[in-house]
């Protein structure tokens, strides 16, 4: 989809698209309170020792993104002219943020639609729906784009998030009929406190991420050349999901698996499932990581001209990416004991803090590159903080991680 938006729109179009898209990113990230993975976490562990209180958690988590997801779209809208005029410095874009709030209200609950399937291990339900949503979208924003422009883009990307979000919601009422649990709306507020121990940590933990994300991004947005700058960047970290693709699906399955696990508190399935996510993870990036190194120049061609300077970008991404890939699955170890306001301290804060330090020095001297290098300064100190905090926790357990030392 990038590729066919980037040759349709061309390198600043391409690059107020990203802009936006990355707007309702973060604000998603804010309204979602982290729905996606508590529903995760605590579906995979309760939905075969207590489906009912699986039920409970799934309403909790419904309720809470629709209401909040409402609250951010309003904001949205209101606040689209301060936003694009004053602080992105790009007035011509405040009508295609107002439309990017109808995108963000969908964004947020598909978020906990796919944290519950997650959950529920519907892995099976999860590849049916996203080959369906992943042809509409491609169908449907191309059309729009072609005929419209860049506001076709982004009307485009408003009707595959309302898409994605019937199809989301379509499958998890099949899979929750087959693994035997039922979403509730009765009496959630007694799954309150998963809401203090986990969501609020988790969403902070999101809610330093995004916006450091976001904030480095319009450092590079505001430079002379910035949106040309954007679109270059965009399209090497594009190419780098070919090689995350095969690590994100295994830790997609890997921590509702080890979830599981800790829930029956199995010990050593729960060890042997994390060593193998871990293996797994580090040979995917080995096999493909090289490919696409040397295949940048000719990859970057599909999107059009005046990409090449994107091939430094992309190298650069990829020494980043091999960081990303292992801290996330050492992560996982954090994410299963709840240990996420540790987490929020000790790693996100800091790793945060140096992206935007980082890019807010590179950035207007190297451009994309600059931000590439705050990528790899920033997953490089959160890779070793996770590891010493996942040992730690190691520690706590006794060695036993699916069930603490007496």
């Amino acid at each position: 989809m990038n590729i066919l938006l980037a040759r349709l729109l061309g390198r600043k179009e391409f690059g107020a698209y990203v802009l936006i898209q990355s707007t309702v990113a973060l604000l998603s990230q804010f309204a979602g309170l982290a729905m996606g993975s508590t529903a995760t976490k605590f579906v995979a562990e309760y939905r075969t020792s207590d489906p009912l209180r699986a039920g409970r958690i799934l309403g909790l988590c419904s309720a809470i993104s629709c209401g909040m997801g409402s609250l951010a779209a309003i904001a949205l809208l209101a606040g689209a002219s301060w936003l694009t005029i004053d602080v992105l410095k790009a007035p011509g874009l405040v009508g295609a943020m107002r439309l990017g709030a109808g995108a963000l209200l969908f964004s947020t609950m598909n978020g906990y639609q796919l944290g519950a399937l997650t959950g529920l291990e519907g892995f099976r339900a999860m590849a049916h729906a996203r080959l369906l949503i992943g042809g509409l979208y491609l169908l449907v924003c191309g059309l729009c784009t072609w005929r419209w422009g860049f506001t076709g883009a982004i009307g485009g990307l408003l009707a595959a998030m309302v898409i994605q979000w019937l199809v989301l919601a379509h499958f998890l009422r099949k899979e929750c009929a087959r693994k035997g649990v039922r979403i509730s709306h009765r009496r959630i507020w007694q799954e309150r406190k998963i809401i203090g121990t986990f969501a609020v940590p988790a969403a902070l933990n999101g809610l330093m991420t995004t916006p450091a994300t976001w904030l480095a991004q319009a450092v590079l947005a505001r430079q002379p050349d910035g949106l040309v700058q954007m679109g270059i960047y965009t399209s090497a970290q594009n190419l780098t999901s070919i090689v995350r693709l095969c690590p994100n699906v295994v830790d997609n399955v890997s921590i509702a698996v080890l979830n599981n696990h800790k829930g029956q508190q199995d010990g050593v399935e729960y060890r042997r499932a994390f060593r193998m996510n871990l293996l797994v993870v580090v040979l995917a990036v080995l096999a493909f990581g090289p490919v696409i190194f040397w295949l940048a120049p000719w990859l970057l061609t599909f999107y059009g001209n005046g990409f090449a300077g994107a091939v430094p970008v992309l190298r650069i991404l990829l020494l980043a990416l091999v960081f990303e890939v292992v801290a996330t699955a050492v992560y996982q170890i954090i994410r299963s004991h709840k240990r996420m306001w540790k987490s929020f301290f000790f790693i996100a804060m800091p790793s945060n803090a140096l992206l935007l330090l980082t890019s807010a020095v590179l950035s207007p001297r190297l451009g994309g590159s600059g931000l590439a290098w705050a990528y790899v300064a920033s997953w490089g100190a959160s890779l070793i903080a996770t590891t010493l905090l996942v040992r730690r926790t190691d520690l706590e357990f006794g060695g036993n991680m699916a069930e603490p030392r007496s």
